[in-house]
Order: C-alpha cells, then sequence, then structure tokens
C-alpha cells in the first residue's frame, strides 16, 4: 500500500461528501455538489488553504471578549484573597477572623461564578467556529489535538488558560507537529493539567514524562520505566508565574545533569527530549495510527499505517502536507470506508445543524447536548482523550441522539417536543397537559420561536418537492445519508410520507418535521 492517488475517473458526488464529512463536519448538499465539480485534485488543496466553496450559515464567531482584553476582574479577586489570607494570619480575635472567612468564601463563589459563565461562552464559541468554519479542516484538527494533548478545565479551573491552549492548537496544528510537542510542556494549562509546575530537580515529577511517552507520542512497549524517569528530570523547573502570566526555565529547580534517555546520553532539556522522541520511527507510526483512527477507521490496516508514516517522516512531520497526501490517496475513499465510522457526539451535531440550516443556538441548549452525548469540549474525560469509535453509543446516548434531533426538526411544531426543548434552553420546564387548549400550544410554540432556530424548511424541502413523496424522500436521502438506502428503508419513508399527502397537496410542515426526525433516528445518521 502506498500514497497513490485517487484516479479522477473515481471521483462522485459521493466521495466529496466523504472528503467534507471526515476533513470537516459535513455540509449542504448544494456544497457537496460544489466541490465534486472542482475535482478531487482541486477540492484538496481548497481544503488545505481553507478555501472550499462554503458559503456562509451565520454571522462572524469571535473569540469571548475577555480572552483578548482582560477587564482584570479575575486579578482583583485574587489580590484581595492574598490580601485576605495575610490578615488571617495576623489577626488573633475571633469575631475579625470570622469576618476574613465569610469574605474568603463570597470570593470564591463570585470566582467560580465568573469561571463558569467563561466556560459557557468559550464553549459555545468554539462549538459555533465549527458549525460556521470558513475553514473546517483547522476546526476539525483543532479538535484532534484537543483530544491528543488532552487537558480538561475539571483541574485547570481556568477558562483562559484553556483557551489559549486552543489558540496553540490553532496556530500550530496544522505546522511541525514536533515544534507543537515542544511548545506543549511551557502551555500552562499542560502544567497544571499534569503537574510539570510543581516538578521539582529535587522531586522530578514523572506525570509528564510518561504520558509525552505513552500517550503524545511512541505509544506503551517503546520505551523503559527508566527513560520516564530521565524525562522527569529534563522537565524540572518550567514554572508558569500567574502574575506575569510569563512562563520560564528556573534554572535553580531544573536538573542539567547528564542524562541517558533512549540510548543517547547528554545534557538533555525539554527540546532536547522532543527531539530524541522524533528520532525514533516509531513516533511517525505512532501519529499515523492516531490520525488514520480519527479520520478514517477505528482499527486501521497495518499496511496503511505504514504507507502514512513513512509519508510523516517524507515531509518532515508537517502536518499540512500529511493530511494533503491522506486525503488525496486512493485508500482514503475505498468502499468500506465511506459512511462506516461513527459520529462522534460533536460530529452528530455540527452536522445536524448545518443539514437543517440552523441558525445560533441558545449556549445552554449546546452545552446540555454536549453533555448528554457524552462529549464536553474543553473537558476530555482523561488524559487519554475521549476514546471514540463504538464507545460513542450505548443505549442511551443513542435514545438521546434520536431525542436532540427531535427537538431541532420537530420543537418548533410540535408541542411535544417544544416542551422538550424548553425545558432545557428555559429555566423551568413548562407543563402541558391533556386538556390544554389549542390557544396554550400555539402560545408555547410562539415562545419557543424566540428562543430556539426553525429549520430552514424551504431549502430541506422545496415546496414543489413535497406532494411527490418518492422524489421528496430522494433529496432528504441525499442531503442526510449521501449514499444509496436499502430499497426496504427508502420504501418505508415514501410510505410514511404518502399516507400523509392529502388530495395531491404538498405534505403540511408538521408532517414533514416527522419525517425529517424519522430518517435522522435511524442507523445510517449516526454514520459517517
Amino acid at each position: 500500500m502506498d500514497m497513490t492517488p485517487l484516479p479522477p475517473a473515481r471521483w462522485s458526488n459521493e466521495l466529496a461528501a466523504h472528503l467534507l464529512n471526515r476533513a470537516g463536519f459535513g455540509a449542504p448538499p448544494d456544497v457537496v455538489e460544489a466541490v465534486f465539480r472542482m475535482g478531487h485534485r482541486r477540492a484538496v488543496r481548497a481544503l488545505m488553504t481553507g478555501e472550499l466553496p462554503l458559503r456562509p450559515l451565520g454571522g462572524v464567531v469571535v473569540e469571548p471578549a475577555w480572552y483578548h482584553h482582560d477587564d482584570g476582574k479575575e486579578a482583583e479577586i485574587r489580590a484581595e484573597q492574598k490580601e485576605l489570607r495575610q490578615q488571617k494570619r495576623e489577626v488573633k480575635d475571633f469575631s475579625a477572623r470570622e469576618v476574613i472567612t465569610k469574605r474568603e468564601r463570597e470570593l470564591r463563589q463570585q470566582l467560580n461564578r465568573m469561571r463558569r459563565q467563561r466556560s459557557t461562552e468559550m464553549t459555545r464559541w468554539w462549538f459555533e467556529t465549527m458549525r460556521t468554519a470558513s475553514d473546517p479542516l483547522l476546526e476539525k484538527m483543532t479538535l484532534f489535538w484537543h483530544g491528543h494533548f488532552a487537558t480538561s478545565l475539571e483541574k485547570v479551573n481556568e477558562p483562559r488558560l484553556m483557551l489559549r491552549q486552543n489558540m496553540t492548537f490553532r496556530e500550530h496544528g496544522m505546522g511541525d507537529v514536533r515544534e507543537l510537542t515542544r511548545k506543549m510542556a511551557y502551555d500552562p494549562a499542560m502544567m497544571i493539567y499534569l503537574d510539570i509546575q510543581q516538578s521539582h530537580r529535587n522531586k522530578p515529577n514523572e506525570n509528564y514524562g510518561r504520558e509525552l511517552l505513552e500517550l503524545f507520542t511512541l505509544g506503551e512497549g517503546n520505551y523503559t520505566e527508566k527513560d520516564i524517569k530521565e524525562a522527569a528530570r529534563a522537565f524540572t523547573g518550567i514554572r508558569w508565574n500567574r502574575e506575569t502570566d510569563v512562563v520560564r526555565m528556573n534554572p535553580k529547580l531544573h536538573d542539567s545533569e547528564p542524562k541517558k534517555f533512549l540510548g543517547e546520553v547528554g545534557r538533555h532539556g525539554p527540546d532536547e527530549i522532543v527531539d530524541i522522541i522524533f528520532s525514533q520511527d516509531r513516533a511517525s507510526e505512532f501519529l499515523a495510527h492516531k490520525l488514520l483512527r480519527y479520520f478514517l477507521v477505528d482499527s486501521p490496516p497495518r499496511r496503511m499505517v505504514m504507507a502514512l508514516a513513512l509519508e510523516i517522516r517524507r515531509v518532515k512531520y508537517d502536518m499540512r502536507r500529511t493530511l494533503g497526501a491522506m486525503f488525496s490517496a486512493e485508500w482514503f475513499f475505498r468502499r468500506p470506508y465511506v459512511r462506516a465510522q461513527i459520529k462522534s457526539p460533536i460530529e452528530f451535531l455540527t452536522q445536524l445543524m448545518i443539514q437543517l440550516e440552523l441558525g445560533d443556538v441558545p449556549e445552554n441548549l449546546v452545552m446540555h447536548c454536549q453533555k448528554s452525548l457524552g462529549q464536553q469540549l474543553f473537558r476530555p474525560p482523561n488524559v487519554a482523550g475521549w476514546p471514540g469509535g463504538k464507545l460513542w453509543i450505548t443505549t442511551d446516548t443513542l435514545l438521546e441522539r434520536y431525542n436532540i434531533a427531535g427537538i431541532f426538526s420537530r420543537a418548533h411544531c410540535d408541542p411535544d417536543y417544544a416542551v422538550e426543548a424548553m425545558g432545557v434552553v428555559g429555566r423551568k420546564r413548562p407543563q402541558l397537559k391533556d386538556g390544554d387548549n389549542a390557544r396554550r400550544r400555539k402560545r408555547l410554540l410562539a415562545q419557543l420561536r424566540k428562543q430556539v432556530p426553525r429549520p430552514d424548511i424551504e431549502k430541506i424541502a422545496p415546496l414543489e418537492l413535497r406532494a411527490r413523496p418518492d422524489q421528496m424522500v430522494d433529496a432528504l436521502a441525499q442531503r442526510f445519508y449521501q449514499f444509496p438506502m436499502r430499497r426496504e428503508d427508502r420504501d418505508s419513508f415514501v410510505a410514511f410520507a404518502e399516507s400523509r399527502v392529502d388530495g395531491g397537496k404538498p405534505l403540511a410542515e408538521k408532517d414533514l418535521a416527522e419525517l425529517v426526525h424519522l430518517m435522522l433516528s435511524t442507523p445510517y445518521y449516526q454514520l459517517t
């Protein structure tokens, strides 16, 4: 197996959809058609340069204001906390200490509220950036690195640092992997998450050195416990100053004595350790395996891994050139790999919103969906990231996918799903009783329309198609699946639509929404 490009004659609308699904978050049918017409080589080139013919799906998404313009609130709280700690050490009077303790508690609550709000804002920002991305591959790779060099708000507890790491992935994630790996040792979020910040020449912390070898570069079985200890010594002394926000090596805390790491002896520091790691062929094989698992197949064949690893070494770990070669390769488009990978929750949600042509979604609905489906941005479950593959689907999460599909496709015209949606986006779940009259149901739907975007029905199912059930089902299948259905499945959808068409009139919006929900609640739609 090698990196031979896909023959031009095999390029098709279906393979264009495959490329857009795997290298990004899918696209509406008109964009898939436009990419198909570009031809495979031009499409890959446009993907690499962020110049795909995508149409705007929303307004410009900008980073939270507090990332660029710190309002100083957090620094003020920290300064007051520091002052209170000093006072507490000096004050002996019990009543005065009680007053200080109460104020400390108030400040802690204030800080936690601010961090929760900022966490929500940046999660919504990233999700909206993915949904409306003009450069979907950049977003897909940022998500890849977030799961690869996994850190979580659960321990880091500072949204600003998590967002800073996200920006590092954007800036360097398509460039030299070795440079990105070097930067991770100096990233404050990583330093907190894997305890680099506490590692001292007299007491090296092994957490970062161990995960660097096992999870980030070589994989288990390709190093020794001695190598972990030597790497830990090399990463001692790096410190992040919270007051100045500067990261630097403190020579007094760093172990600069000779070390023997992966067979090489020298006064290795952090950069030398990374260089030695990437001089091993195994580093390229490990990276190739992870890329293929993420973009193509859960268990990539050994020959495919070795072909991509060879390419990674040939282009000197340049990620953009590596991805360009992978998306050009003939094997990337082989039949067993098309529509055969389970969508991650983020892929499921972004594709759902793109294909339903939805506008902005309330941030609490975004947060609810991510949590209930098992993939919260900025909160991987552990340092190994999300396990992915078949583990994305359980009985509970599958039902939740169907329910969320119902909320987005039917809530604007079905009171039962409107109640579901408002229970998430509102502070209180409305109660809808059997005896409620039509006026109350209508009022409920009107309230919902102000909060939750409505699918663009005219784009999804133009009026002229709604009186022709078979053509309408084919159009919807092209939009949602981009792959031929089994005949019996198609027939059942057509039969449903025919049962709702009244005397040749177009299908009513409520019935159309129900049909869309049925099609989204299938095994087909869980695959990409």
